[in-house]
């Protein structure tokens, strides 16, 4: 719409600074990448072909989601950790239909976590 256009022709070129203050909760590491090798660096979400990128140093990477989130009450563990691209993870936050997929998603990660314990021996 050509009001939008307007605004967004008229805004300020360097936007007003300002500090913000927030609190993180330190993840375990064992766990982010017992999960990406678990999917093999591919999302989680069933809907979803996107594959993990390669990093500048040769890795792969994909995102990490908390299924119950961590300021929830969440654990940070394998059983509530799935692999998730970015656009997904968005949707996981935000997204309309986010329980259902959420639900879904934890019902995988846990077929996921079996199949994956019985590949290791």
């Amino acid at each position: 719409p050509k009001h939008l256009l307007n605004r967004a022709q008229s805004a300020a070129k360097v936007p007003t600074r300002k500090s913000v203050e927030t609190a993180t909760y330190e993840r375990n590491p064992a766990i982010v990448a017992y999960v990406q090798k678990r999917s093999r660096y591919k999302c989680e979400v069933d809907s979803c072909d996107y594959e993990g990128f390669e990093k500048e140093d040769g890795s792969k990477f994909i995102e990490v989601h908390n299924l119950k989130q961590l300021s929830d009450g969440g654990e940070d563990s394998i059983s509530n950790a799935a692999a998730v691209c970015p656009n997904c993870h968005r949707l996981l936050h935000y997204g309309k239909d986010r329980e259902k997929i959420r639900r879904l998603l934890k019902e995988k990660v846990v077929k996921e976590n079996e199949n994956f314990k019985m590949t290791l021996g």
